[in-house]
């Protein structure tokens, strides 16, 4: 699986620029609206779990010595 941890946050927004003006030719103007809420869609409901993921790790109870 691809390590995201070692892309420098610039070369993330360059790639992802990148990608969205390929995935955006020969799309109609609809077609773009759609596939562009259905991806933050995907991003918010990601960051959700991630989220509550991260809640319930920090609300586990730690072992007393």
């Amino acid at each position: 699986m691809f390590d995201y941890k070692y892309l420098p946050s610039k070369e993330s927004v360059l790639l992802a620029a990148a990608i969205a003006i390929l995935i955006s030719e020969g799309l109609t103007t609809d077609e773009q609206n759609f596939l562009g809420n259905f991806l933050l869609s995907i991003g918010q409901n990601l960051a959700t779990i991630a989220s509550r993921n991260q809640l319930a790790e920090t609300q586990k109870p730690t072992s007393k010595p």
